[in-house]
């Protein structure tokens, strides 16, 4: 449905309920609001280019479930936006511009539960959300990220990179056969989550240079195999660790160089002994559920009686 130039100020409410395509360009339009395309159900390309936006809010895209194509091009009040939630759509690809000007402002992104296999973003064209806290990347089908995508973003504290098909860059030099993420040298960077990204090791020093001080590694069940060497950049700073359902062994890991961990999930490991590098670390939470010392515990009792 085109309704290019028609001095809206909102979306229309009196449209085909299964409407498909909407081309809102050219209007006077402000705020999508979460209830703006509640009657659309079936949307799946959006363009609202040339209007006023300034406000995105939470939730505006939730009913629109199967949007794959959106363009906010050339809407000059979208400067102010700080966060932009876009998650639980079917979003597969973006503008090359879309995370450059106006959005310089975000604070906030969400893409998470998606069906992006790529940022398609041209780094080195101008800063990229140089503001940017928070960016949640969660359940997407994405491999890797544009290199040096975090450069401009100085102020990035939270990555959530879970459930997709990601690997962390070695070292400059190291080979390096398959696409990959590379958060090295993003000194802002304190909250990472890559839990179910099938990590089989990790390169060598992939945190080096970042101030993490919560990782989850959890449900990827041979990132703990090979060189664990990258725990001594983690030592100074990592106050939260997940290794919840990694195959962790007794033995694998050697905590006690970890001094500032506070809390520690090594839930649903098959553990039968207490890792004895914990007794140096002063935890306030360690997460012991669905291991094997219930079943250690009877078989021992059995063996007294």
């Amino acid at each position: 449905m085109d309704c290019t130039g028609r001095q809206l100020s909102s979306t229309p409410g009196n449209l085909r309920g299964d409407t498909e395509e909407l081309f809102l360009d050219d209007n006077t339009i402000q705020v999508l609001s979460n209830a703006s395309l509640l009657l659309y159900p079936q949307l799946w390309h959006l363009s609202l280019t040339r209007n006023r936006l300034e406000l995105i809010e939470p939730g505006a895209f939730l009913s629109s479930q199967g949007l794959e194509v959106l363009s906010l091009t050339d809407n000059l009040n979208l400067s102010s936006l700080r966060l932009l939630d876009m998650s639980q759509n079917q979003v597969w690809g973006l503008p090359d511009d879309f995370l450059e000007d106006p959005l310089a402002m975000l604070t906030e992104l969400d893409l998470s539960q998606n069906q992006l296999v790529e940022l398609g973003v041209k780094v080195g064209f101008g800063d990229i959300l140089p503001n940017l806290q928070l960016f949640n990347l969660s359940t997407n089908r994405l491999q890797a990220l544009p290199p040096g995508i975090f450069t401009h973003s100085r102020r990035i504290t939270t990555l959530d990179l879970s459930r997709n098909r990601v690997d962390l860059c070695p070292q400059p030099g190291e080979a390096r056969s398959l696409p990959c993420v590379d958060i090295r040298g993003v000194e802002t960077l304190t909250h990472l989550s890559l839990a179910g990204c099938g990590l089989q090791g990790l390169s060598s020093r992939p945190f080096q240079g970042t101030s993490l001080r919560h990782l989850d590694l959890s449900d990827n069940r041979q990132v703990l195999s090979g060189d664990l060497g990258w725990l001594q950049d983690l030592v100074l700073t990592l106050q939260v660790l997940s290794l919840r359902n990694t195959s962790l062994s007794p033995t694998a890991v050697d905590f006690s160089a970890l001094h500032s961990l506070v809390r520690l999930d090594l839930s649903g490991n098959s553990l039968a002994a207490f890792p004895a590098s914990l007794g140096a670390l002063r935890l306030r939470s360690l997460d012991l559920r669905d291991n094997l010392f219930k079943a250690r515990l009877e078989q021992a009792r059995s063996s007294l009686m």
